[in-house]
């Protein structure tokens, strides 16, 4: 049985993304904390490390992949950091799998939140459902370990989920999420193009995007579904 971990994680590198942070150079001088997470990941025996990257460009993440064997690439990315690591410790090549094109979205992610602004008690509901900051000066394994919880998974499940109810003249939410929606199905459908008969991947990837990918790994009958809780601790 074909069989994937998701490790959701932070954007370590700013980037235009929910859940990123806003001094990217405190993670650079982690490097003992980092090993720590890489050697409880070791435990799963990966046969594949999959990442955030557009599935499109696998050639330019390879050409990254082996800059950095080469030179040893510093750079506080989670792929550097974390995947890079993982997949020479087993001899691996970083698989790209996202998407990330145009596709059939009718509003952007600004425009919802425009939309918001006229919403005051839904903007309110749904600005529950972010995550609270963290304190990212824990050690990685921990911060980790809280961000990939069911409780938090779910939650930005739910937070998206509602993002449909932004609707004015028009249906703002459903006319992003679209594009969302495409964009994770589009994701799933790489790692299982991806995936042989008996693989153990592990895919590092937004927190964003873990609980929606979970839950369709699992509808889809074609994957069995590890818990990363049971690695990271």
């Amino acid at each position: 049985m074909k069989k994937i971990m998701i490790l959701g994680t932070f954007h370590m590198k700013s980037q235009n993304d929910l859940h990123n942070v806003d001094n990217p150079d405190q993670f650079l001088y982690r490097e003992k904390e980092m090993i720590e997470v890489i050697d409880r990941l070791s435990e799963f025996c990966p046969t594949k490390i999959m990442v955030e990257w557009e599935h499109s460009k696998q050639d330019k993440l390879d050409s990254y992949f082996q800059n950095h064997l080469n030179r040893n690439i510093v750079s506080s990315d989670e792929i550097i950091q974390l995947a890079f690591p993982l997949a020479k410790r087993f001899q691996l090549t970083p698989k790209a799998v996202d998407w990330f094109e145009e596709g059939v979205g009718l509003y952007s992610f600004g425009q919802v939140a425009e939309a918001l602004d006229s919403l005051p008690d839904l903007k309110s509901e749904i600005e529950n459902l972010e995550i609270p900051q963290k304190d990212f000066s824990k050690p990685i394994r921990q911060l980790l370990a809280e961000l990939n919880s069911t409780e938090i998974t779910q939650q930005i499940v739910s937070y998206y989920t509602n993002i449909a109810r932004v609707s004015t003249s028009d249906d703002i939410g459903i006319g992003w999420l679209l594009w969302w929606y495409q964009r994770n199905l589009s994701i799933f459908k790489n790692i299982l193009e991806e995936l042989e008969e008996n693989d153990r991947a592990i895919l590092l990837i937004g927190l964003s995007h873990k609980g929606i990918l979970e839950n369709l790994l699992r509808d889809s009958g074609c994957v069995e579904v590890a818990e990363v809780l049971d690695y990271l601790g």
